[in-house]
């Protein structure tokens, strides 16, 4: 637990407040869009949307509560959206709240780069490097 929020815990709870936001919104606009699917397809749709909302609270929470575990919980979210992943036959990329992407693309591969993911996990790190010693 740290006794006062810094700048960076500042900002780094701003972009979570935005994150809930959005995912919240992700949890009432993706039903309507599959209303026409099975029951299964719509649970396999849901599920990761409600793990990712959980985890966004709970990080939410903690910095509000001024936690640590936070800090690191919201490292962990945010390098997952570090880097994105796109073939003509594969893709793969997570994005939760607010994203700035760069990509560069080599013949039939493109690869994406958060720039925000990669602000936060350094603003995150040194925040909880700051407040460990502190």
């Amino acid at each position: 637990m740290f006794e006062f929020h810094i700048k960076r815990t500042k900002f780094l709870l701003v972009l979570q407040g935005i994150a809930v936001i959005g995912v919240s919104l992700m949890l009432f606009t993706v039903p309507s869009q599959i209303s026409q699917f099975l029951f299964t397809d719509f649970l396999f749709v849901l599920l990761p949307i409600f793990l990712i909302f959980s985890l966004n609270i709970a990080s939410f929470y903690g910095l509000v509560k001024k936690r640590l575990w936070s800090l690191k919980l919201i490292m962990g979210l945010y390098f997952i959206q570090l880097i994105g992943i796109e073939t003509s036959d594969f893709s793969f990329e997570l994005s939760v709240g607010v994203e700035l992407p760069i990509s560069v693309t080599f013949n039939e591969l493109t690869l994406t780069l958060n720039i925000l993911a990669a602000l936060v996990l350094w603003v995150s790190y040194t925040s909880l490097n700051f407040l460990k010693q502190g």
